[in-house]
């Protein structure tokens, strides 16, 4: 399960990294938000091993990039490792949709009460594991596209 609010405070982190950041910024649209960029599968795909050679092979001494464990337990690490597997199960929290439903005209997004009412109601479909709902990425982003948050 991908934690937005993470991803998006590791990727913050190279901000100083100029067009790394860059790329992240557009893996992030692409592959957790809206695809502005309307980039295809392949594209993603593509992007997502381009990060993974210039944060650890940037000088292409190696024959393949040498990744560390821990970021591979990051979670800019674990949704790299799922692009590049062809693993889309990407689940999402009750914080991760409200997260995704933050705009630059209503930057705190929907309220976690209304997340709640809206699966609830049946309007959000969404599956209680753990004491936690998870909700698809699919079908969050179908929800938020019906109201305009996306």
């Amino acid at each position: 399960m991908i934690n937005i609010k993470v991803f998006t405070e590791e990727i913050s982190g190279y901000k100083d990294k100029g067009s790394i950041y860059d790329k992240l910024l557009e893996l992030k649209d692409c592959y957790l938000g809206n695809n502005s960029l309307k980039k295809s599968e392949k594209e993603i795909y593509s992007l997502s091993l381009i990060i993974l050679e210039q944060l650890f092979n940037p000088m292409n001494q190696y024959n393949e990039p040498i990744i560390p464990l821990s970021f591979l337990q990051s979670e800019l690490g674990k949704t790299l490792l799922a692009i590049i597997n062809d693993n889309d199960k990407r689940l999402l929290t009750v914080n991760d949709v409200v997260e995704m439903s933050k705009t630059k005209s209503n930057k705190k997004g929907y309220s976690h009460q209304y997340i709640h009412k809206e699966i609830k109601n049946g309007k959000l479909p969404a599956t209680m594991y753990n004491g936690r709902w998870q909700i698809s990425y699919e079908e969050a982003k179908k929800f938020l596209e019906k109201r305009k948050k996306i």
